[in-house]
């Protein structure tokens, strides 16, 4: 579904990818794990075109992105929910969503009756601006929102950040459902019991590189990569 191979990318002089190379499969959970500062969201705007590599290759299916606009990324079925949330906080919750919508082209896709089944609360404040959500809710539409471009694949960038417990175990929740659901996620997380929880597979990142690589079973039992990379 996406390959990264060789991957460099820079701010400005900064070199901040060194190398990366990073699989995601076919309707598989990948993790990508690792400190503050390490790359991880350069990893994530390096495949959507945001922070274009220098170097390297980002296969999506057969198509090569590096070189492509953003809008031209976004089409071929990849879905950003990017940290922050970044919704638009004066429009309406179903403003925020409408805008985002893109017929899946099969009669099969995400409609907004599909997104307030997985997420009736959405339907409840649909009226409401979206800057008056609570964190939870807000990162929620973030996610509807990103789903109502039927992508093939959903890039998640911390998507945990300043959320109470008892929502973060929610939030994993709708990861495995969306992996249920047959997509592809790419999950950029800081919160390691959620990611071991509903990944496939994890990747940890240190100094813009990938220094290890193995399921979520095998990095759970490994006490000495836990503590030499993550600091758990």
């Amino acid at each position: 579904m996406l390959r990264l191979h060789g991957v460099h990318a820079y701010y400005g002089d900064s070199h901040i990818l060194q190398g990366v190379d990073l699989v995601v499969g076919e309707g598989e959970v990948v993790a990508l794990l690792g400190r503050n500062g390490m790359g991880k969201t350069t990893t994530i705007s390096a495949i959507v075109g945001l922070v274009p590599p220098r170097r390297g290759s980002v296969r999506f299916g057969s198509e090569e992105l590096v070189g492509r606009s953003p809008y031209e990324i976004a089409r071929l079925g990849i879905g950003l929910v990017p940290q922050g949330r970044r919704l638009f906080p004066e429009l309406t919750v179903r403003e925020n969503l409408t805008l985002a919508m893109r017929s899946s082209g099969d009669g099969d896709g995400w409609v907004l009756d599909r997104i307030h089944e997985m997420f009736p609360i959405l339907e409840m404040r649909s009226q409401v601006p979206a800057g008056r959500l609570s964190g939870g809710e807000q990162q929620m539409a973030a996610i509807a929102r990103a789903l109502l471009t039927n992508p093939r694949l959903v890039l998640l960038d911390e998507p945990s950040e300043g959320l109470a417990p008892i929502i973060v175990e929610q939030i994993g929740e709708i990861v495995s459902s969306l992996r249920d659901r047959g997509l592809s996620v790419l999950l950029v997380e800081q919160h390691l019991p959620m990611a071991l929880a509903v990944a496939d597979r994890c990747a940890i990142m240190s100094k813009g590189v990938i220094v290890y690589e193995g399921t979520a079973a095998e990095l759970a039992a490994d006490d000495d990569a836990r503590a030499r990379h993550l600091g758990v």
